[in-house]
């Protein structure tokens, strides 16, 4: 909606009266629900079908609305001795459910803007955050499953477990298998024509919004399905198009012209020698002041007290036992021994040999000499410094003055090394991923929880895969930027479906990997890294994420959860990379968060969000053994560089980044600060032989 157009509803909520010509709705009283429903439905906005043409007006329809509108439209009844509806798994297989927002920011972000045309029309489409190859298979297959079955767990459907084998849905009726309920649409009126049938259904699913071309083709299948097996048979074919089209997924218009979406020609492996980054991003705030901790040996020690006293003062009771600390020794630092998380024992046997190096406060900063009594004035003032989602934006981003037009950290890296014809791979275990945002190399995205095939159930009802990429053919220049980006997204996901669904069926790890967030995300990771010769890459940059760090309240126990999952998936993942696949030497492991913790406790036993933090990178080829950066000297609000138990950060994430990049390929100033653009702001950067061995 215009700005207008939300102006006037929230006019009428507030007023509690919308007046529509000399009609009046509701009763003036503040939050009437009569008047902001009529100042939705009435306004010129809601009725004026010139906008239906407008490419830049709609939106993409979120996921539960979908498929509760299938429901509806296509009268779903539930089978007798069922309940009326019971449905398992939703966010994780189309990436919304009722009742089950998976963080604060509920489903997605109200700033999200997907690569594509909506983000070049600088606009936004938050429900495009789960517009990936996952959710997107997730609901296709979810739709097409309750559409030939009813509602059953089986092929990729939306049910619970109504049998131990779904091959048996083959040779056996969903009656027989007891399947929970049936899509029970039948067509209006006696005896309509095809024509009839499918203008209805495009009523009932699209708004009648289908475009010419699509109508035609969803014709002639119904007819070609009706002549073979029946009219149930055809009126199951036109609504699993009718599902896949941008018109279904958008609240616009798609004008499709004939011309075939192109699809990904098939790579051929590359004679480069691979590498890969593997990005973790601990998102919500990871408190690294309880990961790395002075120990013993600091500047400053006497007989009475030391740098340590002064942390356990500063930290209360969120401070760590000294006696229960892994230890690790340090060069020129404020302590020649650290501490190390106890639930992190595998982050200090790297360390010890010599696989690992930490990066002492790290943070995001658009200048150097940042300090405690000027850092409102500069960095402060260029950004929402203790905000998750700008502070997400700024790691994923790193380009401070917004010279890259969105695009990624990973992304650029990418695009760079394209030009130098390498083969790049950009991969995300975690939807959408905005290190990732690239100009030239396309995205991928998985679930880290297997990889489905596209319409398993094709050998039971057809396969309709040609006709699906038909109706979602390139579109006209003034077609829907939504319906584009549903288009875009859904042609993607096929191409990757058909390369890698067979491929990653057959493949497996030789390391036992944990059962949890990361470490399923790591999994799949390992798994790729095999397919690298099918996907052709010779460098891949993978991005992985885990939620839970954003602890204000009893943070001991739930910090204690998320590092032992790092702690064993990264044990895991080092295992498969240096025993099986014997690339850890090739492969890096960058671990980072938006934003460290405050350092003094609050009233609830929790912490809150700070700034500069303590990060480590993990590799064979690293220079590990040693912090890289400054670790403050003193933790207390008279340090330099605390304030309010604040740290302000001495390195910004160009520094790490940039010996990364130099590694990974990207070398030459001028290439430097494509990926960097904020880079010769500063001069503490890291090059490759500072974090790598051999460089």
């Amino acid at each position: 909606p215009t700005p207008r157009y939300t102006k006037v509803v929230a006019t009428a909520f507030v007023n509690g009266r919308y007046k529509m010509k000399k009609q009046i709705f509701g009763d003036g009283t503040y939050g009437n629900l009569g008047a902001m429903v009529a100042a939705i439905v009435l306004d010129r906005e809601a009725r004026d079908t010139k906008l239906d043409t407008d490419p830049s007006s709609g939106s993409l329809r979120e996921p539960l609305i979908k498929l509760i509108g299938v429901l509806r439209a296509m009268e779903y009844k539930s089978a007798p001795n069922f309940p009326p509806i019971v449905m398992t798994n939703l966010l994780d297989k189309i990436g919304q459910e009722t009742q089950l927002i998976p963080n604060v920011f509920s489903f997605f972000l109200p700033d999200f803007s997907p690569p594509g045309k909506i983000a070049e029309a600088k606009l936004t489409a938050p429900e495009a955050q789960v517009l990936n190859a996952p959710k997107i298979l997730g609901f296709l297959n979810g739709l097409y499953s309750l559409i030939d079955l009813g509602m059953t767990a089986c092929f990729g459907g939306f049910g619970d477990k109504n049998t131990y084998s779904c091959d048996s849905y083959f040779s056996s009726s969903p009656e027989v298998m007891a399947s929970r309920g049936y899509l029970t649409f039948t067509p209006s009126g006696d005896n309509p024509t095809t024509e009839e049938i499918v203008d209805e259904m495009a009523l009932l699913l699209t708004g009648g919004n289908i475009n010419i071309g699509s109508r035609s083709l969803i014709i002639a299948s119904y007819n070609e399905a009706l002549q073979n097996d029946g009219q149930e048979a055809a009126l199951k074919v036109a609504q699993k198009l009718f599902v896949s089209t941008p018109e279904f997924h958008t609240a616009n218009t798609f004008g499709s012209i004939s011309t075939p979406r192109p699809s990904s020609e098939p790579p051929i492996p590359s004679d480069k020698p691979y590498k890969a980054i593997v990005y973790i991003n601990l998102s919500g705030g990871l408190d690294s002041f309880n990961v790395l901790v002075p120990h013993s040996d600091c500047q400053g020690d006497t007989d009475g007290y030391t740098m340590y006293d002064k942390y356990a003062s500063v930290r209360g009771q969120v401070a760590l036992r000294k006696r229960d600390l892994h230890t690790i020794t340090a060069t020129d630092q404020v302590c020649l021994t650290f501490g190390i998380h106890p639930n992190l024992p595998f982050v200090k046997a790297l360390y010890d040999d010599e696989e690992l190096l930490f990066f002492s406060n790290v943070g995001y900063l658009s200048e150097p000499s940042t300090t405690k009594e000027n850092w409102r004035q500069t960095t402060g003032s260029k950004t929402a410094l203790f905000s998750h989602n700008t502070q997400q934006d700024e790691i994923n981003v790193v380009d401070h003055w917004g010279e890259k037009d969105g695009r990624g950290i990973g992304g650029r890296m990418l695009d760079i090394l394209a030009l130098k014809d390498y083969n790049p791979g950009s991969i995300s275990l975690n939807g959408i991923a905005t290190a990732l945002r690239s100009e030239n190399i396309s995205m991928t995205v998985s679930d880290a929880s297997g990889y489905q095939k596209f319409n398993p159930l094709s050998e039971l009802s057809g396969e309709i895969l040609d006709k699906v990429r038909e109706l979602n053919n390139a579109a006209s220049i003034s077609s829907s930027f939504y319906g584009e980006t549903w288009a875009e997204s859904l042609t993607q996901m096929l191409d990757e479906n058909e390369l890698l669904s067979n491929e990653l069926a057959n493949i497996d790890v030789d390391a036992s990997f944990p059962d949890s967030d990361l470490g399923k995300q790591l999994q799949s990771v390992a798994k790729l890294m095999k397919t690298k010769d099918v996907r052709g890459t010779d460098r891949d940059f993978f991005y992985t994420s885990i939620t839970g760090f954003d602890m204000h309240s009893k943070i001991e126990a739930p910090l204690i959860e998320r590092l032992n999952t790092i702690n064993g998936a990264l044990e895991a993942f080092a295992t498969e990379m240096k025993d099986h696949q014997n690339i850890w030497d090739d492969v890096v492991v960058v671990v980072v968060s938006e934003f460290a913790r405050t350092l003094r406790e609050n009233s609830s036993n929790g912490t809150d969000h700070a700034w500069g933090g303590n990060y480590f990178v993990a590799s064979g080829s690293a220079a590990g053994g040693q912090i890289l950066g400054t670790f403050p000297d003193d933790l207390s609000n008279e340090g330099p560089y605390v304030t309010e138990g604040i740290v302000i950060p001495t390195a910004p994430w160009e520094s790490l980044w940039n010996g990364i990049a130099e590694w990974f390929g990207v070398s030459g100033l001028n290439d430097l600060t494509s990926v960097l653009p904020n880079r010769n702001a500063f001069t503490n950067l890291w090059t490759a032989s500072d974090i790598f061995k051999n460089t």
